[in-house]
């Protein structure tokens, strides 16, 4: 077979399996074949020996994903589409809906320059002036 085969298909993986298990193919030449390497080619071909042509679909077929989002958040949306925003396109309503996730900003120092170190205390940012502050009192570094 000279073009590429598909990976997730599994009729024709369990036909080759067949075929390598009748030794009328190489491991080898089935791995080249299916796209796979060698090593992952001796996984699937055992859980072929193991469960045979049903072994070889993936186990997540038919189950719903982790990211589907949940029935009544879509019930919820379609509701306030209806009500709300029927006069606005799709996009648009979808963009009045979106709930907005700013990062808060940090409350400002009570003085410039205060800085609050990785240990909670805090310091004054005062390298130029030879200050340290030590609790209420600020010293004069020499």
């Amino acid at each position: 077979m000279a073009k590429k085969l598909q990976k997730g298909n599994g009729k024709l993986r369990g036909k080759i399996m067949e075929m390598v298990k009748r030794r009328q193919k190489t491991l080898k030449a089935a791995s080249l074949e299916l796209g796979l390497g060698y090593k992952q080619a001796k996984q699937v071909y055992q859980r072929y020996l193991e469960g045979g042509d049903d072994s070889l679909i993936h186990k997540n077929k038919g189950k719903d994903s982790n990211n589907r989002i949940d029935e009544s958040l879509i019930q919820y949306a379609i509701f306030l589409y209806k009500e709300y925003y029927s006069d606005f396109g799709l996009t648009f309503a979808q963009e009045k809906m979106k709930v907005s996730e700013y990062r808060s900003r940090r409350t400002p120092r009570e003085r410039f320059g205060e800085l609050i170190r990785f240990d909670g205390s805090r310091g004054l940012k005062s390298d130029m002036t030879g200050l340290k502050e030590e609790g209420d009192a600020a010293v004069l570094l020499q």
